[in-house]
């Protein structure tokens, strides 16, 4: 069986859904900050994130018993998310206040802040790079590259 994970921004839930081959039905709702945003993320011991874009806040959840377990404090609209460094942690795309928050996942805090550009999407990560796009713009290989643009990561405070 498969477990889906769906966000819901008016109500601010995560509707879990499992997916048997033959049918799909709800299984749980998750209550998290408001307005949560784009996919959940999750590590591989089943801790999953999800961005709250309206409370600046990012909800970890527990896969297992489908629970919130914890808020973290970021900045301002968290948007896009991504699990780094040996899934120690985790990159926060922050579309209102132009920055990329690094959130320490043993801690639960948001260690630093680096301003990325206006309005912050969503990213993936390669090579040690972050790559993320910034909203109304369209962005080729190497301008990603420019260092206002991606963020290197060495997985280390």
């Amino acid at each position: 069986m498969t477990e889906i994970y769906s966000t819901d921004t008016d109500s601010g839930t995560i509707s879990v859904l499992e997916n048997d081959g033959k049918s799909v039905k709800k299984i749980a709702s998750i209550q998290v900050g408001n307005a949560p945003r784009g996919s959940v993320r999750f590590t591989s011991d089943g801790r999953g994130y999800v961005s709250n874009t309206s409370t600046n806040t990012v909800s970890e959840i527990d896969g297992l018993t489908h629970e919130e377990t914890r808020r973290i404090q970021v900045g301002n609209g968290p948007r896009g998310l991504f699990i780094v460094g040996k899934e120690k942690y985790l990159l926060v795309s922050n579309s209102g206040s132009d920055t990329l928050s690094i959130v320490d996942l043993e801690y639960g805090e948001d260690i630093r802040q680096v301003e990325i550009g206006r309005d912050p999407r969503h990213m993936i990560v390669a090579d040690g790079f972050a790559y993320i796009s910034l909203w109304g713009r369209i962005l080729s290989q190497r301008s990603m590259l420019a260092p206002s643009m991606a963020a290197t990561w060495t997985g280390s405070k």
